[in-house]
């Protein structure tokens, strides 16, 4: 009976597509960036109770988050805009999402070097706090986009090509972070 049952969903075309690996890992690692995003916004509302977190968000932007930040904007769109169909209208939100992922780059030394100067002791002024909170906010807008509308859109839209391309973005960036101290 349980052979007949499989034999006769199999008529009905393919089982439904599992999610794939790359897409998860995006997902994830998108979800982590979600979370210092948080404590972002935990140091611009308490700065002076926050010097330790401080020290380690300014390695955090310093480190990963730049080659992350590429790695999204020049694999994952570039590969998402290729394989999007003309009714996802995604034309202006790409731009704007690949102008923003270049803005969020450029920004990072300077905010990483206020929470730098926050770390050692010194105040966050008016500057250095909407420097941050700037930051803060585009950085929520990019987050909600890529994982509400674009990780979504790509779990239908990637075939096997774009999935392989994805994965091995992905898998020099996983190399590069773990051969830094």
């Amino acid at each position: 009976m349980v052979a007949a049952a499989r034999r006769h969903s199999a008529d009905f075309g393919p089982p439904p597509r599992r999610p794939s690996k790359p897409l998860g890992i995006l997902k994830a690692e998108l979800k982590r960036q979600r979370s210092l995003l948080a404590q972002l916004e935990s140091v611009v509302a308490a700065p002076n109770k926050s010097r330790h977190l401080a020290r380690t968000l300014e390695v955090s932007l310093i480190a990963p988050l730049p080659q992350q930040l590429y790695v999204q904007e020049a694999v994952f769109l570039s590969l998402l805009a290729a394989k999007a169909a003309p009714e996802d209208g995604l034309d202006t939100l790409m731009a704007q999402l690949r102008a923003t992922a270049s803005d969020l780059q450029g920004r990072i030394a300077m905010v990483a070097l206020d929470l730098g100067q926050l770390a050692g002791g010194g105040i966050m002024t008016h500057r250095s706090g909407e420097n941050l909170r700037r930051f803060c906010t585009q950085y929520r807008g990019y987050l909600s986009v890529m994982l509400s509308i674009l990780i979504p859109l790509a779990a239908i839209r990637f075939g096997e090509s774009e999935l392989d391309s994805l994965a091995t973005a992905l898998a020099t960036l996983e190399k590069g972070a773990s051969s830094q101290p």
